[in-house]
């Protein structure tokens, strides 16, 4: 519910951002500048949010999180000049950061290693289904005033800081034995004590496979796909642009009503397979959104690849869970930056291929970065070890 509501208020004010920055003069960079501060401000915090999650109890990070992330939309909605808007907006990604980490890390503490792909499922189809409702409302919320998306933001936000305090547990009420196994542990052993450090994280294939998928992940599936597909719209099909929301929206309905089982085919079948098959379906899918013929088989081929995302992202995100276990620290800041930094990088390099001409080359990168992580996941180990199966 938690990861719903924050991912409905991000969808509501998205579309809005620019808009409202432009209102103040400034040109359309500036305006776009808004939305990468807060990026950039998250990919910088989250390893001071690990250092939280880890001597502070979760709880009490995710609500910290959450809050400031409410108090950042409040400060944006009552804006007065651009640069008050420039930096409330971007002070939001110190909180996103926050709420990433602690929620992560708790979902690693609380969740067996047998089940960490269902639950990967089901807490990433919060996101999937606010993410599909939050547009929607942030049109009819725009409709009444440009302020008023941020209002409700902040609002529901505040409801979520309700709720992930009286609901979650705290650090220490949950148990270690439902934690997973740390990396390099033998069948057995208790897990030492401390965080991760980034070079033992990076023995694990695992590890390496996740982070490569996170990377190819965020360029790719949420960065040059929500550039790219609005622009064949409108400029190959010859459709309104509001016809790729609906396409956006078809898929995001199926991302959503397959992660569960994605999550029961992660935990039954392996994380490799599942990893590999994801990566590989998305990267070749993704390059039909080049040429893809007419409007309906787009939007077949978008909803074809939301199931190969749920899938990758289920896997990727338990492969971590295995690696690391309950312990995050640097390793886990580390797998959220590598998503986080292709989601910024995979517009921008996209965006000079279109304006060079490229269709071809602007997706194909990206596809190339998802079949190298499904060669890196083909490195992972076949099974769970016999102690966490």
């Amino acid at each position: 519910m938690i990861a719903f509501l924050v991912a409905l208020g991000f969808g509501i004010v998205s579309p809005v951002l620019p808009v409202f920055a432009r209102t103040f003069g400034v040109t359309t960079l500036a305006a776009g500048a808004v939305a990468s501060s807060f990026a950039l401000v998250r990919v910088a915090s989250l390893p001071m949010a690990a250092r939280l999650a880890r001597a502070f109890a979760e709880r009490r990070v995710i609500v910290a999180g959450v809050l400031i992330v409410a108090v950042s939309s409040a400060a944006c909605a009552a804006a007065t000049s651009y640069w008050w808007f420039l930096i409330a907006r971007a002070a939001g990604g110190v909180g996103s950061a926050m709420f990433t980490i602690g929620a992560t890390s708790l979902l690693f503490s609380v969740t067996p290693s047998e089940r960490l792909g269902r639950a990967s499922g089901l807490f990433n189809g919060g996101f999937v289904l606010g993410g599909m409702t939050g547009p929607v409302l942030g049109g009819i919320l725009t409709g009444a005033s440009l302020r008023a998306p941020f209002v409700v933001y902040a609002v529901g936000l505040g409801v979520a800081g309700l709720v992930a305090w009286t609901m979650l547990p705290v650090q220490g009420e949950t148990t270690a034995s439902s934690a997973t196994t740390p990396p390099s542990a033998e069948p057995g052993a208790e897990e030492p004590e401390g965080e991760v450090p980034l070079r033992v994280a990076f023995r694990d294939r695992r590890y390496v496979a996740a982070v490569l998928s996170a990377f190819a992940q965020g360029w790719q599936s949420n960065g040059v796909r929500s550039l790219v597909v609005p622009l064949v719209v409108v400029e190959s099909l010859a459709k309104p642009a509001s016809w790729s929301a609906w396409a956006f929206g078809a898929a995001a309905a199926a991302q959503a009503l397959t992660l569960y089982g994605s999550g029961w085919v992660t935990d039954r079948a392996g994380r490799r397979i599942s990893l590999v098959v994801g990566s590989v379906a998305t990267g070749l899918l993704g390059l039909a959104f080049v040429a893809p013929g007419s409007y309906t088989a787009l939007v077949v081929v978008l909803c074809l690849y939301g199931v190969g995302a749920s899938l990758a992202s289920t896997s990727t995100q338990a492969s971590v869970g295995d690696a690391i276990g309950r312990r995050g620290g640097p390793a886990l800041a580390g797998y959220q930056m590598a998503g986080d930094i292709g989601q910024i990088a995979g517009p921008l390099a996209a965006g000079a291929l279109l304006d060079a001409g490229s269709k071809v080359a602007a997706v194909g990168i990206g596809a190339a970065f998802l079949l190298v992580a499904a060669a890196g996941a083909v490195a992972m180990p076949r099974r769970l070890r016999a102690a966490q199966a």
